[in-house]
């Protein structure tokens, strides 16, 4: 496995060096170069985003047209904005799974870490900000699970370095820049079948055997 992720690893990084270099390009050219050099590397990628912001109204088609949707996010924002109970009533989304970064492990947490870093290029955010947002929105992915079914939450304890959208289709990976938010970080997309998409897969396995389930709710301070 170790060995597999090496060249994995290092055929994207080859592709992702090439892609920006050719990246003032136009689209069109762009888009036949991409796909030219994951033919040739084996890497398995069609597009590249510079911001993962950029590539929202892909994503958006792409879970409208899924059957199933696993995520490994860094927080989970853009899923509770209506996006996915959209792509239940209108789509064929028979199934999502979540995976959202620990937000109870105080100042030791991957995920504080991942905020005091963030916080040097947006003061905005204040501390135990993301736990808080990592907590509502797995309470709306539980709530919108018991209404629609088929949704499941677990939490991860791991480095919060990327953003993982899996589809049966394709693999939306967004590698974090290490003090900029995740829309701000280069994206890109693996299509099914493809190395890069397995890789993306197993991964999510992996983390998802070893994840933690949502904490229960608190009882009512009058029960």
């Amino acid at each position: 496995m170790a060995s597999f992720i090496v060249g994995v690893l290092s055929s994207l990084a080859a592709s992702l060096v090439a892609v920006a270099a050719s990246w003032m390009l136009s689209r069109h050219v762009r888009g036949a170069g991409v796909r030219l050099l994951a033919r040739a590397t084996g890497v398995g990628i069609d597009r590249f985003y510079p911001h993962q912001k950029e590539a929202e109204a892909d994503l958006v088609e792409e879970i409208s047209r899924a059957r199933w949707l696993k995520v490994v996010a860094g927080r989970g924002n853009e899923f509770t904005r209506g996006m996915l109970a959209r792509a239940w009533q209108e789509g064929r989304l028979e199934s999502a799974r979540f995976l959202l970064p620990a937000p109870g492990g105080g100042r030791d947490s991957w995920l504080h870490r991942r905020e005091s870093a963030v916080r040097r290029s947006d003061p905005g955010l204040y501390e135990g900000m993301l736990a808080e947002q990592v907590r509502t929105n797995a309470h709306y992915l539980t709530e919108l699970g018991e209404e629609q079914g088929g949704v499941q939450v677990r939490f991860y304890e791991l480095p919060n370095t990327l953003r993982i959208v899996l589809t049966d289709r394709a693999a939306f990976i967004t590698f974090y820049r290490e003090e900029e938010h995740g829309r701000d970080s280069p994206c890109i997309r693996a299509p099914f079948p493809g190395a890069l998409y397995e890789f993306a897969r197993d991964f999510f396995s992996a983390v998802w055997e070893a994840g933690s389930g949502p904490p229960r709710a608190e009882p009512p301070l009058d029960a």
